[in-house]
């Protein structure tokens, strides 16, 4: 029966022992560049040594440099296999073969198989954290295909059979387990545990010194802060890692893709209305984009089309609507059809559905609700279509049916709004309550149900909605403009006292003039239209 291991000791008689502990210890403290120069040194000696050559894999794929990593494996499965090496040897290999197909060509399936192989074909696995690796590899080659549920039940049992010891092993899986619940599952409260734990676990082992790990779990957290509503940490979080990256890929020449870390920023600054900020993050991540060879650029796809959304949604935020639509559409145009092979089943409809439903917003804001109505139907279907996929949000399916019920009541369509109006009101229901943190949704949301109320003559509810939609846009920002507005629109509708509806309208105004330094929007434009109306 075949033993596999990765934590075998090292032994040989011919390899340079102290260049093999320095490439150890160098590797240990993630200075992968001098790891590589001390295990070239020992294969200078010995070329084939089957441990050096997984440990120089694992240095690589730490690198991004995966091509290297596939080289060298398949290279040392086919010589052992030749040769009638150790099998547990050509196990470890495969393993790291594995690997380095996960993180260099997506391809889940051939590293699925592999992983696979090494578990159930009664391979003895002497060492806890060896079967515990494997496990967590298996786990993130079934993320990788889209089977959520199979990831986090692997990555359960990885972590039990690893726990009781910090390692960085341990870490990864607390990290993979935090990320897949709060990704994938919405589950942000104990997602953001998992990711916690794996973070203190890391220090732990690491002490504060800059290194590829914490960077990665500090933009994970990022994304969990903004799913719980806390833009300001999540943003802190984005900003460390992005800086922690620089600094590593001056001192340790990791070649690392800067872009998503861009991207989240630029999200941060568009979360909290900075929108010159977010324009130029985003414009710089897609720039580095379409710099990579045409030929590769296709395999970016999802990343331009979350670029672009985000860009026009930050002139959206800033009034250029005009330029919102240019760049809604640009995403449109990188959402292809093979979709499976370059976006997961979730991210491809969830993704084209939220940049239909913005290009519907633009549409109303610029007074085009034929248009609107057109790409929020679009919306509305999409994820009608896709409602069986487990992770497809309700949260998003609300925001698309309220919309839509709003601006068919703007353009007169209110038997077909007031059906659409009913609908999102039921569907309110089944938004889990771990959703319904995603206060700036909600928002929109209980504004969009107000707007379409007040249209159908249902004043008090309407009244009811863009109160909810303020309060709940308080837990994030202590006052949102469009709630204000929308809420002053309202209790002008309603004849409530001048002074109430011009103390919101004031408060919106001195909100907008300091997020667009004094600027013209169309806001402020709407504000002046409603103060005067109060006077009529």
């Amino acid at each position: 029966m075949d033993t596999f291991t990765l934590t075998n000791t090292v032994t040989g008689k011919c390899f340079e022992e102290n260049a093999m502990i320095d490439g150890l210890v160098y590797m240990r403290l993630l200075r992968y560049t001098d790891a590589v120069t001390s295990f070239s040194k020992v294969l200078e000696e010995t070329p084939h040594d089957m441990i050096t050559l997984s440990y120089l894999c694992t240095v690589y794929c730490a690198m991004n440099e995966n091509d290297k990593a596939c080289a060298i494996s398949k290279s040392a499965i086919e010589y052992a296999e030749k040769n009638d090496v150790d099998q547990s040897l050509i196990l470890r290999m495969k393993c790291q073969l594995g690997l380095a197909n996960l993180y260099t060509y997506g391809d889940y399936k051939l590293a699925n198989k592999l992983f696979h192989e090494l578990l159930d074909n009664d391979v003895i696995i002497p060492n806890k954290l060896d079967h515990g690796t494997l496990l967590l590899n298996l786990a993130y080659s079934y993320s990788g295909m889209g089977n959520a549920d199979k990831s986090i039940e692997l990555n359960r049992k990885a972590i039990a059979v690893m726990e009781g010891n910090d390692s960085s092993t341990l870490a990864v899986a607390y990290n993979n387990l935090g990320t897949t619940l709060a990704r994938e599952k919405k589950d942000t409260k104990n997602g953001l545990q998992y990711l916690q734990k794996a973070l203190m676990m890391r220090y732990r082992l690491f002490g504060n010194v800059p290194n590829v790990v914490i960077k990665e779990n500090l933009y994970l957290l990022a994304h969990v802060w903004f799913q719980l509503g806390n833009v300001q940490r999540g943003k802190q979080m984005a900003i460390e890692s992005y800086e922690m990256q620089k600094h590593l890929q001056k001192i340790n020449n990791v070649k690392e893709d800067p872009t998503w870390n861009l991207n989240i920023i630029g999200y941060a600054y568009l979360k909290t209305y900075e929108n010159e900020q977010a324009i130029e993050y985003f414009k710089e991540a897609i720039a580095i984009k379409l710099a990579s060879p045409s030929e590769h650029q296709r395999q970016y796809s999802e990343l331009l089309a979350i670029l672009y959304n985000n860009l026009g949604y930050s002139y959206h935020n800033s009034g250029d609507i005009n330029a919102a639509l240019k760049n809604y559409e640009k995403a449109l145009e990188w959402m292809i059809d093979t979709q499976t092979e370059f976006f997961s089943l979730y991210g491809y409809f969830s993704l084209k559905a939220r940049i239909l439903y913005n290009i519907g917003n633009a549409h109303i804001k610029q007074g085009e609700y034929r248009k609107a109505i057109d790409n929020l139907q679009r919306s509305t279907e999409l994820r009608d279509e896709h409602v069986d996929v487990d992770t497809f949000e309700a949260l998003d399916l609300v925001m698309s049916v309220s919309a839509l019920a709003t601006t068919l009541s703007l353009q007169g369509g209110l038997p077909e709004a007031s059906v659409q109006l009913t609908r999102s009101l039921k569907q309110l229901d089944n938004i889990p309550d771990e959703q319904k943190t995603s206060y700036l949704d909600m928002g929109k949301i209980y504004n969009k149900i107000g707007t379409a109320s007040r249209v159908l003559n249902n004043h008090k509810e309407a009244m009811v909605y863009h109160q909810l939609a303020l309060d709940t846009a308080r837990q994030i920002y202590g006052k949102d403009t469009e709630s204000l507005i929308l809420l002053a629109e309202v209790q002008v509708e309603l004849h409530e006292k001048p002074g109430t509806v011009k103390h919101n309208l004031t408060c919106a105004t001195k909100m907008l003039n300091a997020m667009h330094k004094g600027q013209s929007h169309p806001d402020l434009e709407y504000i002046d239209k409603l103060l005067s109306k109060l006077e009529t």
